[in-house]
């Protein structure tokens, strides 16, 4: 398998999911406890509505987290490259 070795990290993505998960979660609890009333706009839709936008705002993080992995990936091109520029 290729895509478990050393040159393709994983590290990076946990650790921003899992920070972002736990923020959004502390925080959407402070944010929908005191500042909004959705209950009053929602009625009965509003726990259903909320646990939506929770988890859109989860799988945004993880396709952040998806991109900062491909953004820290190196490709054997880029590696070909970095070896040939070593030897010169």
């Amino acid at each position: 398998m290729v895509h478990r070795s050393r040159r393709y990290p994983k590290w990076p993505d946990v650790a921003f999911v899992t920070g972002r998960w736990l923020i959004i979660t502390r925080g959407l609890l402070h944010v929908l406890s005191s500042v909004f009333t959705y209950n009053l706009t929602y009625g009965s839709l509003a726990k259903i509505m909320v646990a939506l936008f929770f988890f859109w705002l989860i799988g945004l993080g993880m396709v952040i987290g998806a991109e900062l992995n491909a953004a820290l990936a190196v490709t054997p091109e880029e590696e070909e490259a970095a070896d040939q520029t070593q030897e010169d």
